[in-house]
């Protein structure tokens, strides 16, 4: 049954390769007959069912005992949301390892796995990593009804711009708040009792809006993307960034369309999948995706549509965000792989 274990083994790796949303870590023993023994983790029952399809696929009649699998998923999940105003997701418990992307305050966590200060988690889009178990919290959040509308809103003791800082929030942080005074809102803080957690204070109101406000036409939404993109112009390149600390592309372009109301999935081929073909010239706020050096089957880049042959995007040939003319710039020339729409379901 050697060979067919090698065939399986490599069957796996394609099947379960993308590590960003997948996890099959698992061994395969024989038993010396016609049965297989599966040890080791894996993401959810479903993971498991179709690891054991393709065993049974390549070797027809074979009897599977995965009972020593450990699967992470289970009906009743434990969730923990972000009580900081930022941290990073990263592959690797350790903040030596790669960072995939960031989640900013309030970010919904599902808890797959502890292990000592780190937490392996899932996000609501399926996103998987490892983040830092002392900045989340099991408190539940209040209902928010502001959104941070400006790359970072700062927060002050008191309703005054000279009054002391308490700690910034960056765009797209959705948040409560309570008291008005003026011409500013009072943010409230997470409720846990962490030392490091958000601690609210009053903020400005031009750098909030009411989630009420959030552009509903499809014009609206398309100048919306467009104005965050712009607000944004010169942030440091980041590779998985998603703030105006620092950004990458695929972050700019899910930040410029959460904004608009619309959620998009975190990397840039994830975004051309979820996308429907833009047949004749992209209109502003469509997405224009890029390629490997010509591999049209490996997207590497994305940038927004000025909807005049310009794009704006976060390059590392730029170290950030700017502006580029399409067919003036060879590498975005020769490796353009089209432009998709994402709103065109909407009434």
């Amino acid at each position: 049954m050697e060979p067919e274990l090698a065939h399986i083994l490599r069957d796996l790796e394609t099947h379960f390769r993308d590590r960003r949303v997948n996890l099959v870590e698992t061994s395969i023993e024989t038993d010396g007959g016609n049965g297989i023994h599966l040890k080791g983790r894996v993401l959810d029952e479903k993971t498991l069912s179709g690891l054991c399809e393709l065993i049974r696929a390549a070797v027809p009649g074979v009897e599977i005992d995965a009972h020593e699998v450990k699967v992470l998923r289970n009906p009743s999940p434990k969730w923990m949301n972000v009580a900081v105003n930022l941290t990073g997701l990263y592959y690797e418990p350790s903040w030596l390892a790669e960072m995939g992307t960031q989640n900013i305050y309030g970010t919904l966590l599902e808890i797959l796995e502890e292990k000592e200060d780190w937490a392996f988690v899932r996000q609501e889009d399926g996103y998987l990593g490892w983040m830092y178990l002392p900045y989340l919290s099991k408190t539940r959040l209040p209902q928010p009804n502001y959104r941070v509308c400006k790359p970072f809103a700062a927060l002050r003791e008191q309703p005054d711009l000279d009054a002391p800082l308490t700690g910034r929030l960056p765009e797209g942080v959705e948040v409560r708040v309570g008291d008005v005074f003026g011409n500013w809102l009072k943010v409230e803080g997470h409720p846990c009792d962490l030392p490091c957690r958000m601690q609210g204070g009053w903020v400005n109101h031009s750098y909030l809006m009411s989630l009420e406000d959030v552009p509903a036409t499809i014009e609206a939404k398309r100048e919306t993307i467009i104005d965050t993109a712009f607000d944004l112009y010169g942030v440091p390149y980041l590779w998985g960034g998603s703030t105006a600390n620092g950004i990458d592309c695929s972050g700019l372009a899910q930040l410029c369309y959460r904004m608009a109301g619309v959620a998009l999935p975190r990397d840039a081929d994830m975004q051309r999948n979820v996308g429907v073909p833009v047949i004749g010239q992209p209109e502003a706020g469509d997405l224009i995706f890029f390629t490997e050096k010509g591999n049209h089957a490996r997207i590497s880049h994305v940038g927004i549509s000025l909807g005049d042959g310009r794009v704006i995007h976060s390059s590392r040939m730029r170290n950030g965000v700017g502006v580029d003319e399409i067919k003036a710039d060879q590498h975005l020339r020769e490796d353009f792989a089209g432009a998709y729409r994402y709103l065109h379901n909407l009434n």
